[in-house]
Order: C-alpha cells, then sequence, then structure tokens
C-alpha cells in the first residue's frame, strides 16, 4: 500500500500528457491492432527501440495532474502488451545566473 501511495505522489506532482510509450513485443502490425482497439493513435516507433511505439489519444486532456484512468485500464488488460507508462511533461528550469558573485581575479574584466 506504500508503494502504491509513493508512486500515486510522484504522478501527481508532475503534469500528464496525451501520450504512452507502449512495448508490444509483436511488432508493427500488432501494435497497429491494439491501437486501433483502444481508439489510440500510433504515432509510430520510439527511436531506434524495438517494439516500442508512441500513442496518443485524441479524447485525453493534453495536460493533467491525475492519470487517465480508464486507459490505463484497458492498456493493463491487454494480452499483446507487455509494458506502457503515460508520458509526463518534463520541466526545464533556467539556472539564475543574476547571483552576485564576488570576482577575485584581477585579470578578470
Amino acid at each position: 500500500m506504500l508503494w502504491r501511495f509513493s508512486v500515486r505522489h510522484k504522478i501527481l506532482n508532475q503534469c500528464l500528457v496525451f501520450q504512452f510509450a507502449v512495448h508490444i513485443p509483436g511488432g508493427i502490425e500488432a501494435a497497429e491492432a491494439v491501437a486501433s482497439r483502444h481508439e489510440f493513435v500510433n504515432l509510430g516507433p520510439i527511436g531506434t527501440l524495438e517494439n516500442y511505439f508512441l500513442f496518443e489519444h485524441p479524447r485525453i486532456a493534453k495536460r493533467s495532474l491525475t492519470q487517465s484512468q480508464d486507459h490505463h485500464k484497458n492498456l493493463e488488460q491487454d494480452a499483446d502488451i507487455s509494458w506502457f507508462e503515460q508520458q509526463k511533461e518534463l520541466v526545464r528550469k533556467k539556472r539564475d545566473t543574476s547571483q552576485d558573485i564576488e570576482i577575485t581575479d584581477p585579470l578578470f574584466r
């Protein structure tokens, strides 16, 4: 139970998007069938990873703080899928360079 809480807590602190990375050992034909069966759009393979595909669903909120429970349940129950993960938005922070730094090098201009 503790593990479930910590995973949920981590997910709630991130913004989820409407795309899923999916591993389907059956290849591209099986991926197309799975995408069609669950009303996803298969965006194709992920880089050079073998049998990993990026799925997108048009009716999932583009950015959400909670998982799409129905879609997660459907993907979990599909025998053709060995692994999946709803993608998270990465937040990049610019480093603060406006701090007052004392420069001690006499040759620095």
